[in-house]
């Protein structure tokens, strides 16, 4: 292939400026909008997205025209896609509009370029590492490399695509500022104006790329939702965000149900698998000539019985009190629990006791309306939890 751009009059992209080479290429793009419920590469980012309320997920593509030079690229640099948020930093680092789609599309366009330029000549040093060839590149694709790598917003070439685009931004608007827009008379209705503009003809590459767009529902979906909203009060306006949140809220309680109808099924299942083996467990010990379970070793309980004190000294030492009959006047429901023995070291409790003690609340203090769970003991409510179950004491009261 390099040989064939040759022929063409195009070096191969590791020997080219990158001015050269992202003006040689001719970037191609579009606007995805995603809403919460559809799962993009990252599925930890998306579920931590159900429980935002207003998140719309925005990615920006960027591929190029088929030719000689693209070809040359590695599998991965033929297209780009950035989310919204990826983009803002260098957005702003050029100046320009974070909140505009178009000066983002063409910051994601620059980006793209460089990215694609950089994995050309990475690879290229990778071939050449793996041949045992260690030949530097030119001086100049050096200095873009580094220049490119580490602040791209301030290469050269970067800042002149922005001010020409930036310039040409201007020069439409001031086109479409001589169109005067025209506005409700009726004073009921805040802000209600439509706009008529005019394009002017596009190029035959905007035309093919426009063609293209026109074949895809998402076009249709954006053009139509557009054009309703092009004669509208304010009230109207907010009525219709309003009733995309409420689509979004409704699509991420679909998904949050989803996942807890799922997490439900495999507790159904795993609790199947505890009873089943803890009945033939059972049925081992009691036949076959089984000797019966080993007797708990007096480590185990002198550690299970330490820590549990310790977790009680702690609960009345966070609640200010000094007895145990006072640490049962601070939790709700607390009057049946054995403190003074846990807290000497006579007892344990037992796995049902220590469940039920989770979801039991502070009733008075600066710890009021908090759960047993949630207060940060030493040891942790969690630690002790497993602590016990571990030891074996969990299996019997003690």
């Amino acid at each position: 292939m390099e040989a064939r751009n040759t022929r063409m009059g195009l070096k191969p992209i590791h020997q080219m400026r990158f001015s050269a080479f992202a003006d040689a290429i001719e970037p191609m793009g579009g606007r995805g909008c995603a809403r919460g419920a559809i799962t993009p590469r990252d599925r930890a980012a998306w579920l931590a997205s159900l429980w935002s309320s207003a998140d719309v997920h925005v990615s920006y593509s960027v591929y190029w025209r088929q030719n000689l030079l693209i070809r040359s690229l590695p599998p991965d640099a033929h297209e780009y896609q950035f989310e919204d948020v990826e983009l803002r930093a260098p957005i702003s680092a050029l100046a320009l509009n974070p909140e505009s789609e178009e000066d983002t599309q063409k910051v994601a366009e620059l980006l793209a370029a460089r990215n694609a330029w950089l994995a050309a000549v990475v690879q290229q040093g990778q071939k050449r590492a793996s041949e045992g060839r260690y030949e530097r590149f030119c001086p100049d694709v050096a200095d873009d490399y580094v220049l490119l790598s580490c602040q791209w917003t301030a290469h050269p070439w970067i800042q002149h695509k922005v001010r020409e685009y930036r310039d040409e931004k201007a020069r439409k608007q001031a086109r479409l500022s001589a169109i005067v827009p025209e506005f409700s008379s009726d004073p009921r209705w805040p802000d209600t104006q439509v706009v008529c503009i005019e394009s002017g003809p596009l190029s035959p590459a905007e035309e093919e790329a426009y063609q293209a767009e026109r074949e895809s529902i998402a076009y249709w979906l954006n053009y139509f939702d557009t054009e309703n909203r092009g004669w509208s009060s304010a009230f109207a306006i907010y009525a219709w965000d309003a009733a995309d949140d409420i689509e979004l809220a409704n699509s991420k309680i679909e998904a949050l149900q989803e996942l807890i109808d799922a997490q439900q099924a495999h507790i159904q299942h795993l609790e199947q698998v505890v009873r089943e083996n803890k009945r033939r467990d059972a049925e081992l010990s009691r036949g076959h000539g089984m000797r019966g379970r080993p007797q708990l070793l007096p480590e185990r309980k002198a550690i299970a019985h330490k820590f549990t004190a310790k977790w009680v000294k702690s609960l009345m030492a966070m609640f200010e009190v000094d007895s145990t009959l006072r640490l049962e006047d601070m939790v709700s429901g607390s009057s049946q629990r054995n403190w003074r023995r846990w807290v000497s070291g006579e007892a344990v409790p037992t796995l049902t006791t220590l469940v039920a003690l989770q979801t039991e609340k502070v009733a008075r203090g600066r710890y009021k309306g908090k759960s047993l769970k949630n207060l940060a003991t030493t040891p942790t409510y969690d630690d002790l939890l497993k602590l016990v179950k571990l030891t074996g004491m969990a299996k019997k009261a003690s």
